[in-house]
């Protein structure tokens, strides 16, 4: 049974979770509905109920949306495969969690529990089309970067752990891991004029982040394999290719709005979610 700190830790992460996806519906309604507004809007100004100064109402811009309905449907359908596959997959891996105990069960739950924050991914198209200071819009995409470092982070401490790491203090292990991500996602130059196909802001320097984010990824995967050899176990190489299967997923799932790359990442994120369970189970119960 996991510790009482464990336990609150987790269950924090599962609410959140949960708490983005109801967001992100309202967000999704929003949205997609927002054309119809313009009827709306004509129907108020009659009836002498417009906006200030005259103007529509505020959610009538949604209807000037930058791409066509059926791409943002495709978009906000990615982000909502990946954030239900996230809230749906934290307590399944708690139950065998709850039995072992193992490290690296306690931060896979974490990064899965980061997936919900690609949500800011549609709360950041809204704030672009509304009139927000662009520190407020730009916070969507810090938000957005602090749930991918965190969650790369996540794997690479569940990749040290597996390699003999002993620290046992997992909720103060995630602490740290909190405080790196938000430090990397505040320092990260955010261009608030250019909107990406992937609903967030250019990044003033990408390639910067892209450095940071290859070196925690191969650096997660590479500590698996180093595992594998230290505790002379192929479970561990396996584990380490269900983390690259994440990795690979969640990169599909959220640079881009294509339909066909949102399909993979998340066909991607529940293989590489089931055989990295499936290998830690396996060494530690022999299921």
């Amino acid at each position: 049974m996991p510790l009482r700190p464990q336990s609150i830790v987790l269950w924090s992460g599962f609410v959140l979770a949960a708490g983005h996806l109801v967001f992100l519906g309202t967000l999704a309604w929003l949205l997609l509905f927002g054309a119809r507004a313009e009827a709306l809007a004509a129907l108020s100004g009659s009836n002498g109920l417009p906006g200030p100064a005259g103007q529509p109402p505020w959610w009538t811009l949604l209807a000037r949306l930058p791409s066509a309905p059926a791409a943002l449907a495709c978009g906000l359908a990615g982000i909502l495969a990946v954030s239900g596959l996230g809230v749906a997959a934290v307590p399944l891996v708690g139950r065998l969690f709850r039995r072992t105990s193992a490290p690296e069960l306690f931060f896979l739950m974490l990064f899965l529990a980061s997936l919900s924050l690609e949500v800011w991914r549609a709360a950041n198209l809204l704030f672009h089309l509304l009139p927000v200071p662009a520190a407020v819009a730009s916070a969507a995409t810090r938000a957005v970067l602090f749930g991918r470092l965190f969650g790369l982070s996540c794997l690479l401490a569940s990749s040290l752990y597996a390699a003999g790491l002993k620290y046992s203090h997992y909720p103060a292990a995630a602490g740290a891991v909190v405080l790196l991500a938000f430090t990397l996602a505040a320092v990260q130059p955010v261009d608030a004029t250019t909107l990406a196909p992937s609903f967030l802001y250019g990044l003033g320097d990408p390639q910067g982040y892209r450095a940071i984010g290859a070196a925690l990824a191969a650096l997660s995967v590479a500590s698996f394999l180093a595992a594998a050899l230290i505790r002379h176990s192929p479970r561990f190489a396996l584990a380490g290719a269900g983390a690259a299967l994440l990795l690979a997923g969640r990169a599909l799932a959220g640079y881009g709005a294509s339909p066909a790359a949102a399909a993979f990442g998340v066909l991607a994120l529940a293989a590489g979610t089931y055989l990295f369970v499936r290998q830690i189970a396996v060494y530690y119960l022999w299921v």
